[in-house]
């Protein structure tokens, strides 16, 4: 009796699935598998809805900026001596979209203002180009990541991370791309996860399905 209890407060409890949302942008290198979104400087200035890993709608929206560059957007990742995290293939970190302006802001909208995101960008220019990465949430401005293109992308192998990001009331978040120095600002790819939390519902019945099973012990 006690493993069935049990088994049925975790599965009441269960936390709802993660929301993969992935993005490529620019095709020099070719386009990633199924359940990848692929943007390039032709959608500067759109606001294009976002399919999850599935191929499914994920509900999620992006605005581009106004105005993005690709023209000769090719990296040549040097895999061997700096591996991909294991949600990126070659073909995502290899080509970028830059901008040329001071600030870039990329728009997220129809995110769930109940769950909290992990966001991880590649940015691998492999000139030599400083930049800050800042995401503004519903919960202030998330600490902005330095990153400079040569000691932290194309060289190091590193990416950029946020997490726990809680979006704004409406549902939306705005990541700023700054340039700090050198001629432009890029973006190579970018993956954001919801971060699966115990539903309401499932927490008190839970608790229900546990207490009565106490009082009748």
């Amino acid at each position: 009796m006690t493993a069935i209890v049990a088994a049925l407060v975790l599965s009441l409890a269960a936390p709802a699935s993660a929301v993969t949302v992935r993005i490529d942008f620019e095709d020099h290198d070719g386009t990633p598998a199924a359940g990848w979104n692929m943007f390039d400087s032709t959608d500067s200035g759109a606001t294009l809805d976002l399919i999850d890993t599935t191929g499914a709608d994920s509900g999620i929206d992006i605005r581009m900026p106004t105005v993005l560059d690709n023209n000769g957007a090719f990296d040549g990742w040097d895999t061997a001596s700096n591996p991909l995290p294991s949600w990126a293939p070659n073909e995502a970190a290899d080509d970028y979209v830059y901008s040329t302006a001071n600030n870039t802001n990329f728009f997220f909208f129809g995110l769930d203002v109940t769950l909290t995101y992990d966001i991880t960008l590649i940015v691998s220019r492999d000139l030599d180009r400083a930049q800050s990465m800042r995401l503004f949430t519903g919960a202030g401005n998330l600490n902005e990541n330095g990153w400079n293109s040569q000691a932290d992308g194309y060289v190091a192998g590193n990416v950029v991370s946020f997490t726990g990001v809680t979006p704004r009331a409406d549902g939306s978040l705005r990541l700023r791309l700054r340039r700090v120095g050198g001629a432009s600002t890029n973006l190579n790819a970018a993956q954001i996860q919801s971060v699966p939390e115990l539903s309401p519902f499932g927490l008190f019945a839970a608790t229900a399905v546990m207490l009565g099973a106490l009082r009748r012990r």
